[in-house]
């Protein structure tokens, strides 16, 4: 596989060959699940290079020059000194903390390590969010309990079958909400890409909210290892007040309930976004850096 740009995720066997290397690579970040990568694929134009038993993950679109994302696969077991691609591509963005440290270890002064904040992952305790205890919760819980109260809803796992309803539902919600914002618009055919091809990415799940038959909110997301979920998309119609803590909570009690802590990925270093995950009290974070190699 060389320089090739990911399409069809049905019919392209290199997203195949990406979930084998995927599989390999420990704690990775949000950004780089099978998912991710899928739904992204047009904004970000992904290309990918098989080489040194890695994936080399190449940003195309939507910056000014070309940027290298972290290679993906064991990083555990690669001769990084040796590893000709790694001296020839020398800068590297949005690299997870494990790969970093292997990194720093393996080149000391050689390599120039940057956070990179707007990209690191809020994780937060599964269990805090399914029970909305205390003063920090005390708003959030008041408005799921007026959602709970006010509106006789129902709660529903998101099958193929119900993908193009909620792929309708997000079209009013882009009408309502984002319809003049290039960045909602750019989000909004990721999550339509990803309704249309629902039961064909795997471990993928998510749940959608009906209020007299009418779907009013949904999340979509998937585990990113044993102990830890991630969500991708939150949606949600706010003229049903309380309605995304009323997805938000629903969804974990009934779905997510066996993982330890819930990834709601990066703020991309937007204040409104920023405020709104910290509100929700996050107890780590998945950190990214940049990462420079010194020739």
């Amino acid at each position: 596989m060389t320089n090739s740009t990911l399409q069809c995720f049905t019919k392209n066997p290199e997203l195949v060959r990406y979930e084998k290397y995927i599989a390999l690579c420990p704690k990775i970040s949000s950004d780089y699940t099978l998912c991710n990568i899928f739904s992204w694929q047009d904004y970000f134009g992904f290309t990918f290079t098989e080489k040194d038993n890695l994936i080399w993950l190449e940003q195309t679109k939507n910056t000014p020059q070309a940027v290298n994302w972290a290679p993906i696969g064991d990083w555990d077991t690669i001769d990084w000194k040796n590893c000709e691609t790694l001296q020839e591509k020398r800068f590297f963005s949005r690299v997870p903390y494990h790969l970093m440290e292997i990194w720093k270890k393996t080149f000391k002064d050689k390599v120039l390590i940057f956070p990179n904040y707007d990209q690191w992952d809020y994780i937060y305790c599964t269990q805090e969010l399914i029970e909305l205890s205390g003063n920090i919760f005390h708003k959030k819980k008041n408005l799921l309990a007026q959602f709970l109260k006010n509106y006789e809803y129902s709660f529903h796992a998101i099958t193929k079958e119900s993908a193009q309803d909620l792929i309708a539902m997000q079209n009013i919600w882009l009408e309502n909400y984002g319809n003049d914002s290039k960045e909602l618009l750019t989000e909004h055919q990721a999550i339509c890409s990803i309704l249309e091809q629902f039961d064909c990415l795997k471990n993928l799940s998510g749940a959608y909210i009906t209020v007299q038959d009418k779907i009013v909110a949904f999340t979509i997301g998937e585990p990113l290892n044993d102990e830890m979920f991630l969500i991708h998309f939150e949606k949600g119609l706010t003229e049903y007040k309380g309605v995304y803590q009323a997805i938000n909570q629903l969804f974990l009690q009934h779905m997510v309930s066996n993982y330890s802590y819930v990834n709601r990925e990066q703020d991309l270093g937007n204040e409104n976004l920023r405020k709104a995950k910290l509100s929700y009290n996050p107890v780590d974070y998945m950190k990214k850096y940049d990462v420079e190699f010194l020739s």
